[in-house]
């Protein structure tokens, strides 16, 4: 397998508590936009993929 030179990156994190919550609301939206993208191509019926997010919800103990 071919590997490439290692990357060097910087990274400004925010220096308040108010601009880390919106970095850490930021991130987790681009996760979940993931997630619904790898779920819409799952090939399985929109049933099933509802009964998927449900277990991983419940294993994980998520509530709002």
């Amino acid at each position: 397998m071919r590997t490439s030179a290692p990357i060097k990156v910087k990274l400004y994190l925010p220096k308040t508590e108010a601009g880390r919550q919106e970095l850490a609301r930021r991130v987790a939206g681009v996760h979940a936009d993931v997630v619904v993208a790898k779920l819409k191509k799952l090939p399985c019926s929109n049933e099933q993929k509802q009964a998927l997010i449900d277990s991983v919800l419940s294993r994980n103990d998520v509530s709002n």
